[in-house]
């Protein structure tokens, strides 16, 4: 089969692609970035680079068995102000996506974005490329909520949940109880952090269909996306690419110490009332962690964001720790595709 991966970033579609039908087939790829053209080469040498899709001579393609891509979604995702939807320079690629879609007329066509798009740009794509997309979570096959849209010329069914939490996937570290708690929908903003570690005040038994989600047990500061801290008796938040602040690319966690986890390189101070972060916040380069008592609470590794993503822990070994996060927040959940390409294996 030839296949072509559009906005192939590291290799998502392409990795379930071979684990589903083998590495015996012509492919071709589309991408920009140096990193993820990095990763990608490494890991598909033989595959035929095409460069950036706005230059691609349509017309001159061969015929292609399969179409798949994710279009860049920054114009797209509620994390987004002022998103100029489809007419944007960067979610406006979709209609390259698209022009190449009805000139080339693949046998099957997968196109993959964000859920959290407005309502007009979703029925926009649905009217242009003909079928009515499908939404997956990622939830359902890895440690990570996750909501995607497919559009698929394909019927696509929704995985089975496999149970997985963000503890199963952990470098280090251990579930901060052992029996698994949450608390009510309003702990976060009355309670603190230091209370739900001390196991004090509003919190019940998590009941195993809470488990299937993010579960919130305080913050830091004020509570910003970048510093919400959750369980890792439930699910992580989505992966994000660009997101800034000391958690706002993988979520801060609650985790019980375990060995030595670096804390002596941790800027902490202790009032006896209050913990919190000094000035030297966090960054991409060190995964830094705050210590209280017995537990941490810090962002997730490179390595813990590629399980989330369902990749090999060393898929994006050789790229800086920034990278790693923009690489595995941009790519696509290896599990969610290959159960998709999984219909035409049974």
């Amino acid at each position: 089969m030839r296949l072509l991966s559009l906005f192939s970033g590291i290799g998502g579609f392409d990795l379930a692609f071979e684990e589903i039908f083998g590495k015996d087939h012509e492919v071709y790829y589309s991408e920009i970035d140096k990193y993820a053209i990095q990763v990608y080469q490494k890991h598909f040498p033989r595959a035929i680079p095409l460069g950036d899709i706005t230059k691609i001579d349509i017309d001159k393609l061969p015929h292609f068995d399969w179409i798949v891509g994710g279009s860049p979604c920054q114009d797209l995702s509620i994390a987004k102000k002022d998103r100029q939807g489809l007419d944007g320079s960067r979610s406006g690629l979709f209609w390259k996506f698209a022009e190449i879609i009805k000139k080339n007329k693949p046998k099957y066509f997968i196109l993959e974005n964000v859920n959290s798009m407005p309502k007009k740009a979703k029925q926009v794509i649905t009217d242009t490329l003909g079928v009515e997309p499908v939404m997956i979570n990622a939830s359902l096959v890895s440690a990570q909520n996750r909501k995607r849209l497919f559009w698929c010329n394909f019927p696509v069914t929704q995985p089975e949940d496999r149970g997985i939490l963000l503890k199963d996937i952990l470098e280090n570290g251990e579930a901060g109880r052992l029996k698994s708690y949450c608390i009510d929908a309003n702990y976060y903003k009355g309670g603190s952090l230091k209370n739900y570690l001390d196991k004090k005040k509003r919190q019940v038994p998590l009941k195993q269909s809470e488990c299937r989600l993010m579960v919130r047990v305080g913050q830091l500061n004020k509570g910003g996306q970048g510093d919400r801290v959750y369980s890792i008796e439930g699910k992580s938040v989505n992966l994000s690419a660009n997101g800034g602040g000391r958690g706002a690319k993988t979520g801060l966690y609650a985790i019980s110490a375990v060995g030595d986890l670096n804390n002596r390189k941790m800027s902490i101070k202790k009032d006896g009332k209050s913990y919190c972060l000094s000035a030297n916040a966090a960054s991409d380069t060190t995964p830094k962690v705050i210590n209280i008592d017995n537990f941490i609470v810090r962002k997730l590794t490179p390595i813990e964001c590629a399980r989330l993503q369902c990749f090999p822990d060393d898929w994006c070994v050789g790229l800086s720790n920034t990278q790693q996060y923009k690489c595995y927040g941009n790519a696509v959940n290896i599990e969610v595709v290959k159960h998709i390409f999984s219909y035409f294996k049974t």
